[in-house]
């Protein structure tokens, strides 16, 4: 119906609400966790009146359960794929349930991940996540990343590390994380500690490489606070200098960049200039006194 003539599922409503809340109730239900049923839900929500949106994905959210955890998250988007705007009209304690249960089914899916196990792009949630961080409208993409930070603290999976991979693919995902970031302050700590729990998941080989590719081809915010979180523990702070060290190795050139545009590497820029000059060797020692350790629990 919503296909053939867009306001003939509004007037239906209109008419016969009872008969049409039953039939949303039905489809919604019948629906499986799967890319193109997932579609034809937004495609539904898109044109429907603000009303019957709210119901259909309210519908979405009690289906969401046991084998159609992941419903919520291909949903949402599928939505903001169809039309972003459309989020905005969702009723918030709606809206906030379909975001937890996304969440939590990407937490989930990252705890059972066996060993070398890999995601197709279609079902690997955190790049689900990452796709509706950057296409959504500021005040969703904010609660994503809230909801993101708390299940990141109550699980050792790399749940953030995925996410913030699969972050740095999405198209202008450095102009929505600056944005993200001065729009408010509790905003900008989200994003500081899910980037600090992806650097301290980050443990194998594949792991570390990751987080230096987001280190040397990110261009703003978002490499600056991969610095930053070697400031929060000695562990991190390891890792980072390693990641730079690397880098200097490499392509002295884009390591001298990556430390000027960073304000607490600053003090160290000249003196890497110096021994890259030299053809000197960088090591982890020289980055002891940039990175002040910050052990508070905060």
């Amino acid at each position: 119906i919503s296909e053939k003539d867009a306001g003939k599922i509004n007037e239906l409503a209109e008419n016969n609400k009872e008969n049409i809340d039953k039939l949303t109730e039905k489809a919604v239900q019948s629906a499986k966790s799967t890319k193109e049923d997932s579609e034809l839900i937004a495609k539904v929500v898109s044109v429907a009146s603000d009303e019957i949106a709210n119901k259909v994905v309210e519908e979405v959210s009690k289906t969401s359960t046991e084998d159609k955890q992941d419903l919520s998250a291909k949903v949402l988007k599928a939505i903001v794929d169809t039309e972003p705007s459309k989020i905005e009209t969702l009723d918030t304690e709606i809206k906030d349930k379909v975001i937890e249960q996304a969440i939590d089914a990407a937490k989930n899916q990252q705890e059972n991940l066996t060993e070398g196990q890999t995601l197709s792009k279609e079902d690997d949630l955190t790049d689900v996540v990452a796709d509706i961080v950057t296409k959504a409208d500021n005040e969703t993409a904010a609660k994503l990343l809230e909801t993101l930070n708390e299940a990141t603290t109550n699980t050792e999976s790399k749940l953030a590390l995925n996410v913030v991979n699969n972050l740095i693919k999405q198209e202008n995902y450095e102009e929505k994380i600056e944005i993200l970031s001065v729009t408010s302050s509790i905003v900008d700590q989200n994003i500081n500690k899910l980037v600090e729990k992806a650097v301290e998941s980050a443990k194998s080989t594949e792991d570390l490489e990751i987080v230096s590719n987001l280190v040397e081809n990110s261009k703003g915010v978002l490499s600056n606070k991969v610095l930053d979180s070697a400031n929060n523990s000695e562990a991190n702070k390891k890792k980072i200098s390693e990641i730079i060290v690397k880098i200097v190795e490499n392509n002295p050139e884009k390591a001298v960049e990556i430390i000027e545009k960073n304000k607490n590497t600053n003090t160290l820029t000249d003196t890497i200039k110096t021994k890259i000059e030299n053809n000197e060797a960088i090591t982890t020692e020289d980055f002891d006194d940039v990175f002040e350790t910050n052990l508070s629990p905060n």
